[in-house]
């Protein structure tokens, strides 16, 4: 009678310390990409809903012939908000104005992704260099010199906080860490913000070009095209 036998076989510690060790070097070669590829989906995905938002203020600008204040910008934030004058253009669709790169919080302005250029380059006492506010009133469709180089709206706020309006000088002075009313351009994609422009197109820059101090930098936020040095 023949007994059989079973061979076992295993990986000797040092096998294994070297095949963990293969694995780590390459999740440690992937991951990175990994993170790239999801952030520039989520970017494509901003710049989409920029491109819907952009659509939705032409519409509303070929009935009234004139752009909406920065009131009735930042009534979009609340879906339940019974006076609404964008979100009816954007088929009700208050998801688009929700950046999937920002930070989720569950109050609803919070997660509000994109500033309104109201103001221009200006600030809060004027003149009325953007496109409309309560205070000054709205501006007309004429007023726009140059829509393919003026700023609409784009990626705002920082972390899960918001600015409903969008400007290239510091709000209200505060603090470089100050989470509320920077009124800034996001850094949230890799260091830039995703920008609609008022013809509807929609452009991708560093936070730090959006703010630069040039005339050339300064044009794009003014309804007027020009600079206005004394704004800076």
């Amino acid at each position: 009678m023949t007994r059989s036998r079973t061979l076992f076989c295993g990986f000797t510690v040092t096998e294994l310390l070297v095949s963990l060790s293969v694995i780590s070097i390459l999740s440690g070669l992937l991951f990175p990409g990994l993170c790239r590829a999801k952030a520039q989906s989520r970017s494509v995905s901003c710049k989409n809903n920029l491109r819907q938002i952009g659509l939705a203020l032409t519409m509303y600008v070929g009935d009234f012939h004139r752009y909406p204040t920065s009131a009735q910008w930042g009534g979009a934030a609340f879906p339940w908000y019974v006076n609404q004058k964008i979100l009816p253009y954007a088929g009700d669709k208050d998801r688009i104005f929700f950046c999937p790169a920002k930070e989720i919080n569950y109050q609803a302005f919070s997660r509000f992704s994109y500033g309104y250029n109201t103001h221009g380059s200006g600030h809060l006492d004027g003149p009325n260099l953007g496109l409309g506010t309560v205070r000054f009133g709205p501006i007309s469709e004429s007023q726009i010199t140059a829509p393919s180089e003026l700023i609409a709206a784009g990626d705002s706020g920082r972390g899960a906080m918001s600015d409903w309006l969008l400007n290239p000088n510091r709000a209200f002075d505060r603090e470089e860490d100050s989470p509320l009313g920077t009124w800034l351009p996001a850094d949230r994609h890799q260091g830039g913000a995703n920008i609609l422009f008022s013809d509807g197109h929609v452009e991708y820059a560093a936070q730090a070009r959006w703010i630069e101090r040039s005339a050339e930098g300064r044009r794009r936020w003014n309804n007027d095209n020009e600079p206005h040095p004394e704004t800076w």
